[in-house]
């Protein structure tokens, strides 16, 4: 196996290398920021799949990446992930650490290890945001940190965007962090020193750098993800096609161009500002809603749950429809109606492209459906959350 091993990252390294070299939009910048002889930690914002090959190849060492659990559900990946990248699988739940022992096993064979904070890939062109848990892994670890950002990942892979494009990729050192410095350093502003570095507004350095992303229907499906029209303020009138986004309500017309900025007569010129606005905007709304008001619908879903502990089974899929209030979800399939309350659904987000997925209780649930626009459905499940927690505080 290791002989194997040997030779499978040989062919990888010379594939990517070769890729790197001939493609001028892949660029990788060390800052001359020396890599210290010794297993390190690569922490790195993510955006993109490959994010953790071309790491480990461009690094020339063996990097033990802390990889998504999903992934470990398709049997040939978790053999390629165990066997020849080194992979660890994370915790099923968030107090799931026993991938933390698998960590420190990695670190005793000389791995440097591979950790993305952020947990995920965020819907548009911004980082995730990422609690304290990762100074204190890495205060334990007590080994050099080099933290890494890529930019341009979200204009090249977006994950609401049907086609990928073809532009520039470039990875970053940020900072080096000895473990003599790591040592000085208090969780709390190991803390603050990896939210400062690693954090990245994408849109930030495209406004540098003027990328053309070229992408075919660049706008296409991304009324799955806006909802609410800067302009005339009104919902779910938002329709795309080929690089216009469309309001019905008030005839607006907004231009997505090959650098993805929005051309228009509002203030708005970036994906992130419309997020951030139409989350604003839905957020002030809310008190004004009527409890029993449907605010969103869809019907015959696939609907899975399971012990949060665990996978989803294919046996426990259903067909449902889903009724979305101020204050509870209604999920009716054939034979059961189950009422959930919104203040008791914690770790929201959007699963691939299409899927909806959260906990409630000791209960995961999962959403799909190829229609469903689940963006939408996840950013009123986190307004609503916030606006009941608010009130009750």
């Amino acid at each position: 196996m290791r002989i194997f091993r040997f030779l499978f990252q040989g062919l990888l390294k010379i594939i990517f290398k070769i890729a790197f070299r001939l493609n001028p939009n892949r660029v990788f910048n060390k800052n001359n920021i020396a890599v210290p002889n010794e297993p390190v930690v690569f922490l790195c914002n993510h955006q993109n799949n490959f994010d953790a090959i071309r790491l480990r190849i461009m690094n020339n060492r063996r990097i033990a990446f802390v990889a998504h659990d999903e992934l470990y559900r398709n049997k040939f990946y978790k053999w390629i992930a165990n066997n020849l990248l080194d992979s660890i699988c994370r915790g099923k739940t968030k107090n799931d650490i026993s991938f933390i022992k698998n960590i420190f096993e990695a670190k005793k064979k000389g791995l440097s290890i591979g950790i993305y904070p952020e947990g995920g890939i965020n819907y548009f062109n911004k980082s995730i945001p990422f609690d304290t848990s990762t100074a204190k892994l890495c205060k334990k670890l007590n080994l050099p940190i080099i933290l890494v950002t890529v930019n341009g990942g979200s204009f090249l892979t977006p994950r609401w965007a049907k086609h990928k494009a073809h532009g520039k990729l470039e990875y970053t050192y940020q900072k080096l962090i000895t473990k003599d410095e790591l040592e000085k350093l208090s969780v709390e502003n190991l803390d603050m020193i990896l939210k400062k570095y690693l954090y990245i507004n994408d849109y930030d350095w495209q406004r540098k750098n003027l990328v053309e992303f070229k992408r075919k229907n660049r706008a296409e499906t991304l009324d799955k993800a806006l909802f609410i029209c800067p302009n005339c303020f009104g919902y779910h009138g938002i329709s795309c096609k080929n690089n216009l986004i469309l309001c019905s309500r008030c005839h607006s017309t907004f231009i997505l161009d090959k650098h993805d900025f929005i051309q228009s007569n509002s203030n708005i010129t970036d994906l992130v500002q419309w997020d951030k606005f139409q989350y604003s905007k839905l957020l002030s709304d809310i008190p004004c809603l009527q409890d029993n008001h449907v605010l969103l619908k869809a019907e015959n879903v696939t609907f899975n749950s399971c012990d949060a502990t665990k996978h989803f089974s294919k046996k426990n899929l259903q067909i449902c429809n889903i009724y979305l209030y101020k204050k509870h979800l209604i999920l009716k399939t054939r034979y059961a109606e189950d009422i959930l309350s919104i203040e008791s659904i914690s770790k929201i987000y959007v699963e691939f492209k299409n899927t909806i997925q959260f906990n409630y209780n000791n209960l995961k649930y999962r959403i799909s459906h190829k229609n469903i626009p689940a963006y939408v459905w996840v950013s009123y499940f986190r307004a609503l959350n916030q606006y009941l927690k608010e009130k009750e505080a």
